[in-house]
């Protein structure tokens, strides 16, 4: 593994760190069908903790990009590498439109008390949920190939399968309350709770990996 790739297991770690942060030091956005009063008064009385959330999810889509070229680059199948890429980038894409989306909300209710700010949290709401079909499209390519390859230990590339179909749903049925619980949402956290674990798994094997290659060698005797 070239010293480059070395970067991608890192960020993907980053990635986690800065959706922990956000998970737990900021809110959650309004809903769109919220009523307008209730929407902009939210909007307004937390604008700083909603700025710092899309700050934080700009940081989690720059260092997830990172993450799932360097894992593409694993791959030695040319086309399903691609894909991986191709599916990786796309969901890091949609994540920085939802946080464009979600800045677009706070200021466009700091200057419109008139629910203009419906139509950018529509967008934040629907670009975060979509991520999760081209990040399945990532976990189902990097599961077949590593498991034609042997890439990654069986398990993790066994695994990629039931998160890559279970994140799917989060893109599927994400834009609406489906989520809000029952099935739905039942393996929509599940397969969100594998996939953290999915990708602290594979930064610390292929961190390892890196580092029996590139370890510091030994001097030769005089």
């Amino acid at each position: 593994m070239t010293r480059p790739e070395r970067l991608g297991p890192i960020a993907g770690l980053f990635t986690l760190a800065f959706l922990l942060l956000n998970l737990n030091t900021t809110r959650e956005a309004p809903k769109p069908d919220s009523s307008t009063a209730q929407m902009v008064s939210e909007l307004l009385q937390h604008r700083n903790a909603y700025v710092a959330s899309a700050v934080f999810i700009l940081a989690q889509a720059f260092f997830l990009l990172i993450f799932v070229t360097a894992i593409a680059a694993v791959v030695s199948s040319t086309w399903l590498g691609r894909l991986a890429s191709l599916g990786g980038g796309i969901a890091s894409a949609f994540a920085m439109a939802s946080a464009v989306s979600l800045i677009a909300a706070v200021f466009t209710a700091d200057h419109a008390a008139d629910g203009a700010a419906w139509a950018p949290l529509v967008f934040h709401t629907f670009f975060l949920a979509v991520t999760g079909v081209p990040m399945a499209v990532f976990m189902l390519a990097i599961g077949v190939a590593a498991l034609s390859e042997g890439t990654l230990h069986r398990v993790l590339a066994w695994s990629c399968i039931p998160i890559g179909i279970g994140v799917a749903f989060g893109g599927l049925f994400g834009f609406g309350s489906e989520l809000d619980g029952g099935v739905f949402g039942t393996v929509w956290f599940i397969s969100g709770l594998a996939l953290f674990i999915w990708i602290i798994a594979v930064s610390v094997v292929l961190l390892r990996r890196s580092r029996n290659r590139h370890g510091p060698s030994v001097p030769s005797p005089a």
